[in-house]
C-alpha cells in the first residue's frame, strides 16, 4: 500500500493544492471501481487500470521518476494521500459494518 500512495503523491503533486483532496478521493474509487471491473470481466479496466491506486494513478497523471522528500509539493501531496487513505477506509467500514438492533 505504501507503494500506491507514493505512486499516487508523485501524480498529484503537480495538482493545485486546493485540488488535491478531490484527486485523491476520486483515484480511491476510481481503483475500487477498476477493481470490481477487473474481477468480473477478468480483465483490465480501459481507462483506470488494474485496481490499484497505483494502477489508476500512472494510467492518469505524469508522474515523477522519484520521490523527492525534499519538495514540499510533493510531501503535502503525499499527507493528503495518506489522509486520503484514512478517509476512504472509514467510508468502506461504515458501509460493510451491520449495526445492532436497537434495544
Amino acid at each position: 500500500m505504501i507503494g500506491d500512495l507514493m505512486a499516487l503523491a508523485r501524480g498529484i503533486a503537480e495538482v493545485p493544492a486546493p485540488d488535491r483532496a478531490f484527486a485523491c478521493q476520486a483515484a480511491f474509487e476510481r481503483a475500487h471501481v477498476a477493481d470490481k471491473y477487473r474481477k468480473r470481466f477478468g480483465r483490465l479496466h480501459p481507462t483506470w487500470g488494474n485496481g490499484s491506486v497505483m494502477g489508476f494513478a500512472m494510467l492518469a497523471y505524469e508522474t515523477r521518476t522519484q520521490d523527492d522528500l525534499s519538495d514540499p509539493a510533493y510531501c503535502d501531496a503525499f499527507a493528503c494521500a495518506l489522509d486520503a487513505l484514512k478517509t476512504w477506509r472509514l467510508s468502506q467500514s461504515r458501509r460493510t459494518c451491520i449495526s445492532e438492533p436497537p434495544d
